[in-house]
């Protein structure tokens, strides 16, 4: 069975991270390791932690309808996690690098410099497995808590996650960018 790792810069929290990790779950396509940030680190870039310790806790956390998911959060970056899930959590190298899905869009030169679910994908790239990050705009005005807010989102992004389990990105692409409309 193939494994993914599933990390993001919005942290634990975020509806949603937990709509897309319950889809990558309910699809059943492969063992899903969830290494997070213990708190929001957007626009953390490609910074990763040097000179002070990491710390990583396990917890349990609601994904909703009754499922529950075991997740790792680092106190670190997006780009710590991801090191820190194949040098310490997992016993293998995943398949696949799942960064996001991104509250609010990753879609401007600015954006994908400073993203920290970029940066997710790219660490995952960096040690040679292909990546994927999803994003999801979110107009000012709106702001959605609830995992179910993201249940689409989700759904996409696991059949997209399978798919490219299934065939691989295209030659010559290591990192998948896809940002859904918030609608």
């Amino acid at each position: 069975m193939p494994s993914i790792l599933v990390t993001n810069d919005d942290g634990v929290n975020s509806p949603a991270l937990r709509s897309l990790w319950r889809a990558l779950l309910d699809k059943e396509i492969g063992e899903v390791t969830c290494v997070v940030p213990e708190r929001e680190m957007s626009a953390a870039g490609k910074g990763v932690t040097l000179h002070k310790p990491l710390r990583v806790r396990e917890i349990y956390a609601k994904l909703g309808r009754g499922k529950y998911g075991k997740a790792y959060l680092v106190s670190g970056t997006p780009g710590d996690c991801v090191m820190i899930a194949l040098g310490e959590i997992m016993a293998d190298k995943p398949d696949l690098v799942v960064s996001g899905i991104n509250m609010g869009d990753n879609i401007t030169v600015d954006n994908l410099f400073t993203s920290g679910t970029i940066a997710g994908a790219i660490q995952g790239v960096l040690n040679g497995i292909p990546a994927v990050a999803f994003s999801a705009e979110i107009p000012e005005a709106h702001k959605p808590t609830t995992p179910e807010a993201f249940s689409i989102h989700g759904r996409v992004a696991a059949e997209i996650a399978a798919w490219i389990l299934e065939n691989g990105l295209p030659e010559g692409v290591d990192l998948l960018n896809v940002n859904f409309p918030f609608r």
